[in-house]
């Protein structure tokens, strides 16, 4: 018996898949397997048999495989069955960007009526695919072509990738210029500083708070774009002092960045400051990245105000599971969606984590449990055999 389905799934042996699918532990992830080498009747078939977050996370990666792969028939099956909403869209996006298949590009503009178009032309750009960022260029507004050449010239920046910079800075609006020197901590003079706002933003990068709250109380400064500029700034450069100063005057977009921003980093104690001002959605998301880096004192503090049910809060318990985070696990379960507990609970079961089945196992639905209890059984835990009956039908 094969030991995992992952590579009957690329065979697009539909056979052996449906004779070993209930029989080999494997993850909803097993669709893009099948997705990657094209053969949708394997990913009609396994689609069907997924529920809940299992179909979910399963449509995800296999619309991203088959993008990233050129496989138009998975692609195009997959957009009417799953209808992807637009973050999956962008994730969509980003593939075909990524790839040197201009096929997959010119069906995903043509499937979405153009939506992703932005991040389908940033990500060929950081890629270095010139013929998608050839075609990309020739059809897009001008913002467009600007908003994501900043983009790409931010991330080349970071990279140190000098030819590629050079390049894009010719293409990018100043702001973007500006923003990619103080990624690389470069210094501004006072030459190339134009109005009032950037001087804000240099105070930043000289590492001179006292002058920079001077300026605020001078100016007023409620709103202003030199805020979000000086924000982003800070964030860069995990001054914390500077965050806790500009965050609570910015627009609350910038708050947002600034958290996506630190999050990436992983500069937590910002994540810890401003995610008061972002959305429940956007504090779920950050959440579920601290989870993954088993930064529990983060998820902590971000609990309270993070979106009930959302599939990152599921995320974050499955995390909580595979790290041995009982009391964790515990409290994320009081927000997540029933089937992302009973999730939880396979994992614990599959992977003997048995302080995680007592904590989850009484949130679960009967035929779950039943299913969890016969798998203890086999592993002669009778201590949580007898733990779990009163919930077993």
């Amino acid at each position: 018996m094969p030991l995992t389905l992952y590579g009957i799934a690329r065979s697009g042996r539909l056979g052996l898949i449906r004779e070993y699918f209930d029989v080999i532990p494997s993850s909803p992830t097993v669709i893009a397997a099948a997705a990657a080498e094209g053969h949708l009747h394997v990913v009609q078939w396994i689609y069907r048999q997924l529920i809940g977050g299992e179909r979910w996370w399963g449509a995800v990666d296999a619309l991203r495989a088959a993008a990233r792969n050129g496989r138009l028939g998975v692609l195009e099956w997959l957009r009417f069955e799953y209808k992807p909403s637009l973050e999956v869209i962008n994730m969509i996006a980003y593939e075909a960007g990524r790839s040197r298949k201009l096929p997959v590009v010119q069906w995903m503009l043509d499937a979405f009526s153009g939506v992703g178009g932005e991040v389908t032309l940033g990500a060929a750009l950081v890629a270095g695919q010139d013929e998608v960022e050839e075609y990309l260029t020739s059809i897009w507004d001008e913002d467009t072509r600007l908003n994501a050449f900043g983009t790409a010239l931010e991330i080349k920046s970071t990279n140190n990738d000098a030819a590629r910079v050079k390049e894009l800075v010719q293409q990018c609006r100043q702001s973007n210029v500006r923003q990619a020197l103080v990624d690389q901590d470069v210094s501004l003079s006072l030459a190339d500083i134009a109005d009032l706002d950037n001087v804000l933003e240099r105070t930043v990068i000289v590492d001179r708070l006292d002058v920079a709250a001077l300026y605020i109380e001078a100016h007023r400064m409620h709103s202003s774009d030199g805020l979000g500029v000086a924000l982003g700034a800070a964030v860069a450069l995990n001054l914390l002092d500077f965050v806790q100063l500009l965050y609570t005057k910015c627009e609350v977009d910038d708050v947002r960045s600034a958290l996506d921003e630190a999050v990436e980093n992983g500069y937590w104690d910002i994540v810890k400051l401003v995610y008061e001002r972002c959305s429940p959605r956007r504090i779920s998301w950050a959440l579920q990245q601290a989870a993954s880096c088993c930064r529990w004192d983060v998820v902590h503090v971000l609990y309270a105000s993070c979106e009930e049910g959302s599939f990152n809060i599921g995320r974050a318990s499955q995390h909580a599971v595979a790290s041995g985070e009982p009391e964790m696990a515990k409290l994320l379960r009081q927000k997540c969606k029933q089937y992302d507990v009973e999730l939880a609970l396979y994992s614990a079961v599959e992977n003997d984590r048995w302080e995680m089945v007592k904590v989850l196992y009484g949130a679960c639905r009967t035929y779950c449990v039943n299913a969890a209890m016969r798998k203890v059984a086999s592993q002669s835990r009778w201590d949580l055999v007898e733990l779990m009956y009163a919930n077993a039908g």
